[in-house]
């Protein structure tokens, strides 16, 4: 007879060790011991002899905390886009505490471009995680959240009058509109431009979050369309400049534009249009008439392109060393949309793309707890509940930090243990 309450549960191919993490915190390069029955051999192994000595893709080039320069100066702020990016694989890698503290002690003003919306984002974070049970902690990620959104309006160029403004939509060699205004900026204003896009979708995000009524909610929404109508400005002077380095003979990506600024102008212009085709055709069709457009596909392709994702190849065209900083947040994304909200749509979906980039993600952040959370769900999808348990189960193992995220194992190790007809077990996920 089968017995549904002494079920051994052991991921394929797995070691029979039981050991703790050895990630040194601080550092995103250290290695880890399998803390339940996972073995990475799958996933670390090298295609050839050859691969042994070379530099693998997803090797960080950062050993050590970069040099923040002080005294801060606004007309050198992208000085800090290393700092950040440490901080960020700090976080990916399960070190959540130490990434805030370093922010913040890099920046206890809170008047750095960078370091301001990069811990605005933590904090946004946080709150999200975590406001059903306090709600002051949603207070704090809107107050550090509008901070950013401050700082990052004190670099942007400042906008012409509206006289100014309304001659240049009939002389357009103004350059107070449109492409012409962000090709007149400078390189940190242009920087400042996204920034600003991006702590304002913090903030509106948390607002509705925390108000919970309409009239917050139709405030806050008027926030999105100007995120989105600055995005779609920035994207389409992307476009401008990509053309016109093809139309000179040059690449196809020109090389002006810095990868950290072309990650974030995908990440913002990918997630903007994804979550369009995502609305009900009817409402859709009223969007199209303010002149918005939902094109899923193209979405998919720019969150695609930071990474250099291809159906055409398991490792992406970019590495770790020649990344933007939103790199990985659209990696995430990508996850989401194929992992997670694949239970509401299947146009787009593409679960083999999605294990790609987990593959990749898990030899860079093996003790990343986003990532596992991602080869767990894709285990599930992939119909193996079994090695979905072992990821979820080592999610927790890994990160104790912030305790929330326990509850995403505990429900989905409970789908888990249902599927492999274990009643008491799943039960047991939701016991006190």
């Amino acid at each position: 007879m089968f017995d549904s309450d002494n079920i051994t549960f052991t991921a394929e191919g797995s070691s029979a060790l039981d050991t703790e993490a050895t990630t040194t915190p601080g550092s995103t390069t250290g290695t880890s011991t399998a803390a339940t029955s996972i073995t990475w051999t799958d996933i670390e192994k090298p295609a050839n002899l050859q691969d042994i000595h070379e530099t693998p893709s997803y090797r960080s080039i950062y050993t050590t905390p970069p040099p923040v320069k002080y005294p801060y100066m606004p007309s050198k702020a992208l000085e800090d886009i290393p700092g950040v990016s440490y901080a960020l694989e700090l976080f990916l890698a399960s070190h959540m505490v130490e990434s805030e503290d370093y922010c913040n002690e890099s920046d206890v003003k809170k008047e750095r471009l960078y370091f301001a919306t990069g811990y605005g984002l933590i904090q946004c974070v946080k709150a999200l995680m975590s406001y059903a049970d306090e709600a002051s902690l949603l207070l704090q990620g809107i107050e550090h959240t509008k901070q950013g959104n401050f700082i990052a309006t004190q670099h942007r160029k400042k906008a012409a009058f509206f006289t100014s403004r309304l001659a240049g939509y009939v002389v357009s060699s103004l350059n107070t509109t449109g492409v012409g205004f962000i090709r007149s900026m400078t390189v940190v204003e242009r920087h400042a431009e996204l920034v600003y896009a991006e702590s304002l979708f913090e903030k509106a995000l948390l607002g509705i979050v925390y108000s919970g009524d309409w009239l917050a909610f139709i405030k806050e929404t008027l926030n999105m369309r100007t995120t989105i109508q600055v995005y779609r400005t920035l994207h389409k002077y992307i476009n401008t400049l990509d053309a016109e380095s093809v139309a000179r003979g040059g690449p196809a990506e020109d090389p002006s534009i810095d990868a950290h600024f072309r990650s974030g102008v995908y990440l913002g212009a990918g997630m903007s249009s994804l979550i369009l085709s995502l609305l009900p055709n009817k409402l859709l069709t009223i969007i199209e008439m303010f002149g918005y457009k939902g094109d899923r596909a193209e979405a998919l392709e720019l969150l695609g392109r930071a990474g250099g994702w291809s159906k055409d190849s398991d490792e992406p065209g970019v590495s770790a060393a020649q990344e933007g900083v939103r790199r990985t947040i659209c990696d995430m994304a990508l996850l989401i949309f194929h992992l997670v909200l694949s239970s509401f749509t299947f146009d787009g979906i593409d679960v083999g793309m999605a294990q790609k980039i987990i593959n990749w993600n898990l030899k860079r952040y093996p003790d990343g707890v986003f990532f596992l959370f991602g080869a767990g769900r894709a285990s599930l999808a992939r119909s193996q509940p079994l090695r979905a348990i072992s990821y979820y189960t080592r999610a927790m193992q890994v990160q104790t930090q912030y305790r929330n995220l326990h509850h995403i194992s505990y429900w989905e190790i409970a789908i888990a243990r249902m599927a492999l007809w274990h009643i008491r077990g799943s039960l047991e996920q939701f016991l006190p």
